[in-house]
C-alpha cells in the first residue's frame, strides 16, 4: 500500500496510434495525458494492486494470483489490408482495425455487431456523423465514410476479417 508497486512496473512511451496487445493478466497502468482504447471480454472484474491514492478499493489477493509474471508486451506493427483499412491489433477472440480516408459498407449483424471508434476527423455511418469520444454498434450492414484526415477504429470479436464493399 506504500505505492512501491510503480517501481516494479515496465513503463512504456507511448505515443498517437501506438497500439499493444496485452493479455489477460498483464499488470498494466497508464499514464497522464492517454486516451486508450481497452478491448475486452465483456466481464464486471477488475483488479487494483494500487490507485495513484484515489479511494478505490484495492484487490491486493485477487490481483496477484491473477497476474501473470511470463508475458513480454511489445508494441504492434500494424498490418495493411488495403489502401483504407489496417489491423491495428489482434488478439485471439478480436480484432482491431484502423480506416482512414475512405468509404465502404461494413458487415455486422445482431450476432456478429462492431464497433465503430471515430479517433480524428469527419466520419459519418449511414449518414449519421460520429463523434469523438463517442462509439457506435453497428448490427447490421453499415455504409461508412471516413473523410480526409480522418481515422476510425473498428472492433470486432474474432479474428476473421469482416467483409467491406
Amino acid at each position: 500500500m506504500d505505492g512501491s508497486i510503480v517501481d516494479l512496473v515496465d513503463w512504456r512511451k507511448a505515443d498517437a496510434g501506438d497500439a499493444y496487445y496485452s493479455p489477460a493478466g498483464t499488470v498494466h497502468a497508464l499514464g497522464p495525458g492517454l486516451t486508450v482504447l481497452e478491448v475486452q471480454q465483456n466481464s464486471d472484474v477488475t483488479y487494483r494492486l494500487y490507485d495513484y491514492g484515489r479511494p478505490r478499493e484495492l484487490h491486493l489477493d485477487k490481483g496477484i494470483d491473477a497476474a501473470r509474471s511470463d508475458l513480454v508486451i511489445e508494441k504492434v506493427r500494424e498490418r495493411e489490408i488495403d489502401q483504407v483499412r489496417s489491423i491495428a491489433v489482434a488478439g485471439p477472440k478480436f480484432t482491431v482495425e484502423r480506416w482512414r480516408s475512405g468509404a465502404g459498407t461494413f458487415d455486422a449483424t445482431d450476432a456478429e455487431p462492431a464497433w465503430l471508434i471515430p479517433i480524428k476527423g469527419t466520419i459519418a455511418a449511414d449518414g449519421q456523423a460520429l463523434v469523438a469520444p463517442d462509439v457506435w454498434i453497428a448490427e447490421g450492414r453499415a455504409a461508412v465514410e471516413v473523410g480526409p484526415d480522418s481515422e476510425l477504429l473498428v472492433a470486432y470479436e474474432g479474428t476473421r476479417l469482416r467483409a467491406v464493399a
